[in-house]
């Protein structure tokens, strides 16, 4: 007897609106910390989002596409913070977005690190921010 194999479908993440650099925008519930603090870093703009999904049986990797003038150097420090703490589970490629032209970062993660994604992040920036104000 042939199994039906069960289509993964994707669960819709609840939607919260917020206003960053005199925008408003509509991003997943999960990942508003980390893209309110990355949109705070001078230099950074924040391009498309997702929080990812846990299931318990699947992980759909969560990730921040960002650019603007200082993303090499926030991705520099990201990558600091993740090494010295002794974690380096992130996916961090150079990328042009193929529905806006613009070049930029995305940041990816397992939805069980954001915590830790976060924690960087903020320290990353927080240097950023003494560097470049």
């Amino acid at each position: 007897m042939k199994k039906k194999r069960r289509s993964r479908k994707k669960q819709p993440h609840k939607q919260v609106e917020l206003v960053t650099k005199g925008q408003i925008i509509t991003l997943d519930e999960g990942v508003v910390e980390l893209v309110k603090v990355m949109n705070s870093s001078p230099g950074i703009v924040t391009y498309y989002s997702c929080q990812g999904n846990d299931t318990g049986k699947t992980r759909d990797l969560g990730y921040v596409f960002f650019g603007g003038t200082f993303a090499k150097h926030l991705t520099t420090l990201i990558v600091a913070e993740a090494l010295n703490s002794g974690f380096a589970s992130l996916t961090i490629e150079g990328t042009t977005s193929s529905t806006t032209d613009k070049d930029g970062v995305c940041l990816r993660w397992n939805t069980c690190h954001y915590q830790d994604v976060l924690a960087y992040v903020r320290s990353a920036a927080n240097v950023l921010k003494k560097l470049y104000k």
